[in-house]
């Protein structure tokens, strides 16, 4: 048997909040957020259930995506292209760059020699971007079931100089987050509609590899059964959202946790997505 939780939502619904623009968290307009219904549905969430994740996805993801590998490489090209560059072609995203030929070559030239990968020339670079993109227009790129997926991110993600005691992973497990600055920024943030321009990389597990120590922000994104999005068949389960994708900011906590011998103090935010 397979250790799923699987929960069972009611109708949720929301109208409040600002989209946010300009950057992950940059200049934000202040609009009014579109209302969310979504009627009961069970929503598979692994945890930190690496191999139940791992049979589900033999036994619901693969399979979907087996006959278009077989149609070509192409897809699995541009799929490993954006795990080995996903850093840097987010960060011409975020700063408001045209997905376009133009765009993304001036990015590109711009920040040579990147660190891995200098085998494919600019012109190589900017093709695979573009194709990247348009893989989320393909009839498969949606998820098959609602889910909850998971994301690490350090307090700088939020552009708003989250400070944090622990400067040093050695102290990590003697210094906590500061709680003033933790209210103001639950204030900030909580129930704020959040537009990401760049693609979005969660993983369907929690934490698969990756250290946690640096990374204190635990996101835990639910997505809707139909959701564009694409599955990348790599060590970390990825699930890549397209750009410009929006969700809400439902509920941000402080959480504890201990991984690897040290005592994690953790910000845990809760959210939704509402449109791609």
């Amino acid at each position: 048997m397979m250790n799923i939780k699987k929960k069972t939502i009611g109708t949720l619904l929301l109208s409040f909040g600002i989209l946010t623009s300009g950057g992950v968290l940059g200049s934000s307009s202040v609009l009014a957020a579109p209302v969310y219904t979504e009627q009961a549905q069970e929503i598979y969430n692994f945890g930190e259930d690496y191999e139940s994740a791992k049979i589900w996805i033999n036994q619901h993801l693969k399979p979907l995506y087996k006959s278009m590998h077989e149609e070509s490489k192409d897809p699995k090209k541009l799929m490993d292209f954006y795990t080995y560059f996903g850093v840097l072609i987010n960060q011409n995203l975020r700063e408001n760059m045209p997905v376009s030929e133009e765009g993304m070559s001036k990015f590109l030239r711009e920040n040579k020699p990147w660190p891995v990968g200098s085998k494919y020339s600019v012109e190589e670079k900017t093709k695979y971007c573009i194709g990247f993109d348009q893989l989320f227009q393909k009839e498969i790129a949606k998820l098959p079931s609602s889910m909850v997926l998971y994301r690490r991110v350090d307090g700088e993600t939020f552009r708003k100089g989250l400070k944090l005691d622990a400067t040093k992973v050695e102290s990590w497990d003697k210094e906590t987050i500061d709680k003033d600055t933790f209210a103001n920024f639950k204030k900030e943030f909580e129930h704020k509609v959040i537009k990401h321009l760049g693609y979005t990389s969660t993983s369907i597990v929690e934490d698969p590899l990756y250290e946690v120590k640096d990374m204190p922000v635990l996101i835990e994104l639910s997505a809707p059964k139909g959701t564009r999005a694409l599955f990348i068949d790599n060590a970390f389960a990825e699930i890549v959202f397209p750009r410009n994708t929006s969700y809400i900011l439902d509920e941000i906590s402080l959480f504890q946790e201990k991984k690897n011998g040290y005592r994690n103090d953790g910000i845990k935010v809760k959210a939704h997505v509402i449109a791609n």
